[in-house]
């Protein structure tokens, strides 16, 4: 956790109970060791008293021990730090590029189908900067989809293709003609923007892909294997403009079952094997 002192405001307590007497043990002997690595994460002290508060109580009903011994103890206390900055860094987590890896079917696409509205959960409800595909105008306008998989409407060229995308977002004749050039060109293809995507290779199929899914400059960007088909230039191109784009201040979500693709791509990681989570976090802590 570091040695770095904190200097806290003097009204600040550690004693904080709410009248609940095992939380009480807790906090004399935790609190304040915990609290400070909370609070170097979330820079807040109402957060990271917030986050403690609920962190300990469930940890409390999870651990169904009234007789809190040495041991109990210094689980809870573990548990408690590193749920809390997982927690916290949650809530920090802004814009960036998490990739989602796993083996051929672990569940990456359906969870990419169910974050793009295009499958519905059977229990709970999925948000996406707050809103639901309830209303899809709004939905799709912050969201923009790639799939692995080609699926073109027969006979039209790649600069229709992106251009119908706009017009479908309701953008002007003037607007839609501009953010189509824009996109053909991030994906290096205005010189076959108007070639059949029929005639097109895998790789330039892909990017096309690509383009419609950026054209409208969504917030959210839900990529599934978009470097399948790419040569290496085409490759070194594409992973660029993930870059740009995350430090321009979208969040894009990045499936392969490729890790060390994913290494070269993502701040952080989500592991995934049959349908489960299996871990997540910085790239260099999933590998350890």
């Amino acid at each position: 956790m570091g040695d770095q002192a904190i200097t806290l405001p003097d009204e600040h307590t550690f004693t904080t109970t709410r009248g609940m007497p095992l939380l009480e043990v807790l906090y004399r002997e935790h609190h304040e060791r915990v609290f400070l690595a909370a609070y170097r994460v979330s820079g807040s002290i109402q957060d990271a008293e917030d986050v403690l508060q609920s962190v300990f109580l469930r940890l409390l009903k999870q651990s169904r021990n009234q007789n809190l011994g040495s041991a109990p103890e210094r689980y809870l206390c573990r548990a408690a730090i590193n749920s809390s900055l997982d927690v916290l860094r949650a809530r920090r987590r802004g814009p960036g590029i998490t990739g989602l890896v796993g083996p051929n079917g672990s569940g990456k696409s359906t969870m990419m189908n169910l974050i793009a509205g295009l499958m519905r959960p059977n229990r709970g409800r999925i948000e996406v900067l707050g809103l639901t595909v309830s209303k899809p105008e709004i939905f799709y306008r912050q969201l923009g989809y790639c799939t692995q998989y080609d699926s073109f409407p027969a006979g039209m060229t790649g600069h229709r293709f992106v251009q119908s995308i706009l017009e479908i977002h309701g953008y002007s004749n003037a607007a839609t003609d501009m953010l189509t050039q824009d996109a053909l060109q991030r994906v290096d293809l205005l010189d076959a923007a108007h070639r059949p995507i029929a005639a097109y290779s895998k790789g330039m199929r892909q990017r096309i892909k690509l383009a419609q899914a950026i054209c409208h400059r969504p917030k959210v960007l839900i990529l599934d294997e978009p470097l399948n088909g790419l040569d290496p230039m085409a490759r070194a191109q594409v992973i660029a403009l993930f870059r740009e784009l995350a430090d321009a201040g979208a969040s894009l979500i990045i499936s392969s079952h490729i890790l060390h693709e994913v290494d070269l791509i993502s701040d952080r990681v989500v592991l995934l094997n049959s349908g489960y989570l299996v871990a997540e976090g910085d790239v260099e802590g999933i590998k350890g």
